[in-house]
C-alpha cells in the first residue's frame, strides 16, 4: 500500500478514533527452545526490497459470498465481537463502542475505509516475517465480508441469528494479586492537549526480595490512558525527581535512574491482557527498589482523575534463567530537513546460540519502514520482524509463538527508515526541521531491542561480557560522531571522555575532558570529570584544582563534594575530606554513596564507632549493596572498640548472600566475622572458597592475607588484619 494510501486511511481513522491518540498528538512519547516458524528469503534479496501489494484496493477483488446472502447478525457480528469488541465496548480503550447493530451500521463507511486499508484492527507487523502471540487484523475474506455487507447495504438480519454477546472480565482475571500497586495518589488530567507522559512512583513495596512471574494492569479509565510501562530504580533517582515536581509524580519520557525489570518489557497497550512469565524466568522487586510506573495520557477535554492498579503474582523463588537484552540502533541520529529516506542500520554477531522470545521496536513521529532480520553462518536470512508504515500511536513489545533459535555466529541486523519530509503527515515540524537523536518527542530515536536467552545457561556470561564490550565499543564511535557533528559542544566533549573512561582509554578520556572545559571553562561536569580522570591516573595534585573549582561554581552539587572529598581523604586531608563527604550527604541524605565514604574516613582516622554505625546506616539505605556489608563485618571482627562477633556474622553473611558466594571480597569477610566467634571451620570454608575465585596469576594482598588467615584459623587461632583491609 502506498505512503499516499495509508495517509487516506489515517485521516479517517483519526476522524473515527481520535480520543484514542491514532493521530495528531505531537507530545507523546515512549512507549514502551526450537527453531520459530519463520519466514526464510534467499540471501541475495535486498532488506530493501518489498513484496507485491498485498492488499487489493478495491472490495470487489475479495472473496465474495452469494449475493444478498451476508447479514449482521448471522456473519459480521461474531467478527465484530472477537476482533474489535475488546477495546469497542462500554468501559473500554476506544471511544465508542461496535457491540450493536446501530453502533456499527453508522460507522459502516469509516469501517469499510479503516479495514480494507488494514489501519484497524491495528497490528503494525507484516504477516510472513515473524510469528508472533497474539496477533491482532483480519483475514483477506474477513475484509471481504466486510466489504461486501457494507456495499449491499449492510442489511441487519434476523436478531435470532445474533451469537451471544461475549463477557469480558472486568475483575482480575489470574485471580487475586499477591501485590497491587496503586499511585501514591490519585492524578488529576488536565482537560487540554498536549498529551502527557509522568511518573509515578512506588515506594517500599516488599520487606523482602520478591520475583514476579506474572501481572496484570488495569487502567481504570482507559478513555485517557493510551499505554504504561513499569520500570525499577535502585537509586533513589525517581524519588528525588518526585519530591522536586510540586504534582504527583514527575514528568518525562526517560527517568535516567530507571531500567526494565531483569531483562524483561513490562507494560500495556490497550487490548493487553495479563501477562505470565515462565517461573524459570520471573523478575527480581527488591526490598531496595521503587517501581516507577509510565503513563502517556490523552486529555479527553474536561478533568479526568487518573487512578490506575498493577497487580503483581510472585513466583516460589528466584529464576534459573534470566534473559538479556540486546539493542541495536544508533545514538547519533542526524536527520535533516526534506530527508524522505534516511537510513539508520546496526549489526550484532551473537557469540553462542540464544533463543529470542520478544522483539520491540522503537521510533518516534518520523519513523516509517523497520526490518529486523538475522543472517545465519550459512548465509541465510530470517526475519525477525517487518513493520512498512511505523505508527508510533500503536506500537507495542512482540513476543514469539516460539522462541527463535539462532546460532552462534549469526548477524543481527536492523534497518530503520525515516521520513523528515513534508509527505510525512506525522511529522510534528511544519516545514520540516532538522531532528537529532533525543528522548523528547521532537527528537528521534531508533533503537531494536531483542530479549534473548542462551541456550545454554552456562554460556549466560559469555554472552553478558561479549555484549557488554559491544556496548562500550558502539558508546565511543557515538560519542565520536556527535564530537564530529558538533566539534564545539562541550557536551559531546564530556560525552566522548565519558564513554572513554567506561572503556579504560583513560588518557583519551582526559584529553577529551580538557577540550570540554576550554570551550565552557564554567561546565561544571566537564570539570568534575577531568579532576576525577586525573586522579584516576594518579594526578592528586592537579585533580583537586578542578574539583575545588565545581563546588566553588556550584556549591550545591553533591558529585563534586562527594569526589572531592574522597580525593581529600584518599590523599591524607582527611578532615577536609570528611567536611566535603558530610556536606554531600547533608545535600543528598538518602544517597548511600557520601555515607559510604563518609564511614571510611572516618573509619581511617580512628572514629570506629561512628564509622560502623555510618556503615549500618548505609546498608538499610541500599540493602543489596554489599561494600558497606562488608566493611562493616570487618570493623565489627576486628576493631577492639566495637568488637561484636554476632554482628559480624550477620554483615557478612548478608553481603555473602547477596553475591552468590562467587564475591572473594565478601567471602574473605565472611571468613574473619566466623572467625571472630570462633567458628574457625566456617572461617576455613568461606578462606578456602574467597582464595578459589581469584584469578590464578593474581599475586595481590588479598591472596596474601587469605593465604596468612588460614594458617591461624587452621591452628584455631583468630586472625587480626588490619581493620580496614574489608572495605577496599
Amino acid at each position: 500500500m502506498s505512503r499516499a494510501g495509508r495517509a487516506i486511511a489515517t485521516a479517517v481513522a483519526c476522524l473515527l478514533l481520535v480520543a484514542v491518540g491514532c493521530e495528531g498528538r505531537h507530545d507523546a512519547e515512549r512507549a514502551s527452545s526450537g527453531a520459530a516458524p519463520v519466514a526464510t528469503v534467499d540471501p541475495k534479496t535486498p532488506p530493501a526490497a518489498l513484496p507485491a501489494e498485498p492488499f487489493p484496493e478495491s472490495y470487489r477483488d475479495f472473496p465474495k459470498r452469494p449475493a444478498g446472502t451476508l447479514t449482521f447478525s448471522r456473519d459480521i457480528a461474531p467478527l465484530i465481537y472477537r476482533h474489535c469488541g475488546e477495546c469497542h465496548r462500554p468501559r473500554g480503550a476506544a471511544p465508542f463502542s461496535l457491540l450493536t447493530y446501530a453502533d456499527v451500521s453508522k460507522r459502516n463507511t469509516e469501517i469499510a475505509t479503516v479495514t480494507k486499508m488494514r489501519f484497524m484492527p491495528p497490528w503494525l507487523p507484516e504477516r510472513g516475517y515473524g510469528e508472533f502471540q497474539g496477533e491482532r487484523g483480519l483475514t483477506v475474506e474477513q475484509v471481504g465480508l466486510l466489504q461486501q455487507w457494507i456495499f449491499e447495504g449492510a442489511p441487519e438480519g434476523d436478531p435470532v441469528d445474533l451469537p451471544p454477546m461475549p463477557e469480558w472480565p472486568e475483575g482480575w482475571e489470574l485471580g487475586p494479586p499477591d501485590l497491587i500497586v496503586r499511585l501514591p495518589e490519585a492524578y488529576e488530567l488536565r482537560a487540554d492537549p498536549p498529551d502527557v507522559f509522568r511518573n509515578f512512583v512506588a515506594a517500599d513495596l516488599v520487606e523482602q526480595d520478591r520475583y514476579v512471574r506474572g501481572y496484570q494492569f488495569r487502567p481504570k479509565n482507559p478513555q485517557v490512558v493510551h499505554h504504561a510501562t513499569v520500570e525499577l530504580d535502585r537509586t533513589r533517582g525517581s524519588r528525588r525527581l518526585d519530591a522536586e515536581d510540586p504534582g504527583p509524580g514527575f514528568l518525562g519520557m526517560h527517568a535516567e535512574a530507571t531500567n526494565p525489570p531483569d531483562g524483561h518489557f513490562v507494560g500495556w497497550v490497550p487490548g493487553r491482557g495479563p501477562s505470565v512469565t515462565p517461573e524459570s524466568m520471573s523478575w527480581r522487586l527488591g526490598r531496595d527498589t521503587d517501581l516507577v510506573l509510565q503513563l502517556h495520557m490523552l486529555p479527553s477535554g474536561k478533568r479526568e482523575r487518573v487512578d490506575p492498579e498493577l497487580g503483581l503474582y510472585f513466583a516460589d523463588g528466584p529464576p534459573s534463567k534470566v534473559p538479556l537484552m540486546i539493542r541495536l540502533g544508533s545514538r547519533s541520529l542526524d536527520i535533516p530537513a526534506g530527508e524522505p529516506e534516511y537510513v539508520s542500520e546496526e549489526t550484532y554477531t551473537l557469540p553462542v546460540d540464544v533463543h529470542v522470545h520478544t522483539i520491540v521496536p522503537h521510533a518516534h513521529y518520523l519513523g516509517k519502514d523497520m526490518k529486523a532480520f538475522a543472517t545465519l553462518p550459512d548465509g541465510t536470512r530470517r526475519w525477525l520482524l517487518w513493520i512498512r508504515d511505523w505508527d508510533f500511536n500503536w506500537q507495542d513489545e512482540y513476543r514469539y509463538r516460539e522462541p527463535v533459535l539462532l546460532p552462534r555466529g549469526t548477524v543481527l541486523a536492523m534497518r530503520f527508515t525515516f521520513d523528515n519530509s513534508a509527505s510525512n503527515i506525522r511529522n510534528p515540524h511544519n516545514p520540516p526541521q532538522r531532528v537529532k537523536y533525543g528522548p523528547s518527542t521532537y527528537d528521534e530515536m531508533g533503537d531494536l531491542w531483542l530479549q534473548v536467552l542462551p541456550a545454554r545457561p552456562h554460556e549466560a556470561e559469555v554472552l553478558r561480557s561479549h555484549y557488554g564490550l559491544f556496548e562500550l565499543q558502539r558508546g565511543v564511535a557515538t560519542a565520536r560522531i556527535l564530537v564530529a557533528q558538533d566539534p564545539e559542544s562541550p557536551q559531546n566533549r564530556d560525552r566522548l571522555g565519558n564513554r572513554l573512561m567506561n572503556a579504560g582509554q583513560i588518557d583519551e578520556a582526559i584529553v577529551a575532558f580538557r577540550e570540554c572545559v576550554r570551550l565552557d571553562p564554567t561546565y561544571v561536569h566537564g570539570l568534575r570529570n577531568l579532576g576525577t580522570a586525573l586522579y584516576n591516573r594518579g594526578a592528586h595534585r592537579e585533580a583537586l584544582v578542578h574539583l575545588e573549582q565545581v563546588v566553588q561554581l556550584d556549591p550545591g552539587d553533591v558529585e563534586g563534594h562527594l569526589n572531592l572529598g574522597y580525593v581529600l581523604a584518599s590523599t591524607g586531608q582527611f578532615d577536609r575530606g570528611i567536611e566535603h563527604l558530610r556536606r554531600a550527604l547533608e545535600l543528598r541524605p538518602e544517597d548511600p554513596k557520601p555515607r559510604f565514604h563518609l564511614a571510611r574516613a572516618l573509619e581511617l582516622t580512628g572514629r570506629a564507632a561512628e564509622a560502623l554505625e555510618q556503615y549500618r546506616l548505609t546498608a538499610e539505605a541500599e540493602p543489596s549493596w554489599s561494600p558497606p556489608l562488608n566493611a562493616a563485618a570487618w570493623l565489627a571482627a576486628t576493631h577492639p572498640e566495637v568488637a561484636d562477633p554476632e554482628s559480624a556474622v550477620r554483615y557478612a553473611e548478608r553481603s555473602a548472600e547477596l553475591t552468590g558466594y562467587k564475591d572473594p571480597v565478601a567471602l574473605e569477610a565472611l571468613s574473619v566475622a566466623y572467625a571472630s566467634a570462633a567458628r574457625f571451620r566456617d572461617a576455613i570454608q568461606s578462606a578456602e572458597r574467597a582464595l578459589a575465585l581469584l584469578p590464578p596469576g593474581d599475586r595481590g594482598p588479598r591472596r596474601q592475607r587469605l593465604a596468612d588467615a588460614l594458617r591461624h584459623y587452621r591452628s584455631g587461632m583468630p586472625y587480626r588484619p588490619p581493620a580496614a583491609s574489608g572495605g577496599a
